[in-house]
């Protein structure tokens, strides 16, 4: 969905900025259906990893919206998820919001901003990388980095809204 469509754009706002949870559950389910579908054309040990936040910024937001997101895009589904204490991604740097920033100025902002933790939850494993909006593809090419580095076989992206 693009995110110039005022009603993603809308929507994704709210969850994130007005703290309005219960939008994830839409969000994540129009997620989902793609996801679950690329998962089902593409069979292989598949890791789903939303994108997480600063510990500073989880703290000020209260939640993860991209937790709720994966959450609600594979509820009741038999596909792994890594939300929360089980992420095997850590955001080790406390970046500035990427909605300010041009092209160049996001991919330097994000740049090492990711570490894997947990390198036997992702050793050879194909990974979804979950995110509200993908603008440049910043923060997904450097997350993305870090679990090639540490020892993902592949990863993809799945995000709600392309800006």
């Amino acid at each position: 969905m693009s995110y110039k469509n005022t009603v993603a754009q809308k929507a994704i706002h709210l969850l994130k900025y007005s703290r309005i949870r219960a939008l994830a559950k839409p969000l994540g389910e129009l997620l989902g259906e793609r996801v679950t579908q690329f998962i089902r054309a593409n069979p292989k040990n598949w890791l789903i990893v939303p994108v997480p936040l600063h510990a500073r910024k989880l703290r000020s937001r209260g939640f993860n919206q991209n937790d709720l997101l994966a959450e609600a895009a594979f509820a009741g589904s038999n596909i792994s998820i890594a939300i929360k204490k089980q992420n095997p991604l850590k955001r080790i740097r406390d970046t500035k919001s990427q909605t300010e920033l041009n092209g160049t100025k996001r991919l330097l902002n994000v740049k090492n901003s990711f570490a894997v933790t947990n390198i036997g939850a992702i050793q050879g494993r194909s990974i979804i990388l979950i995110d509200d909006v993908a603008t440049t593809g910043a923060t997904i090419l450097s997350a993305g980095n870090a679990l090639i580095d540490g020892g993902a076989s592949e990863v993809w992206e799945a995000v709600v809204a392309r800006d």
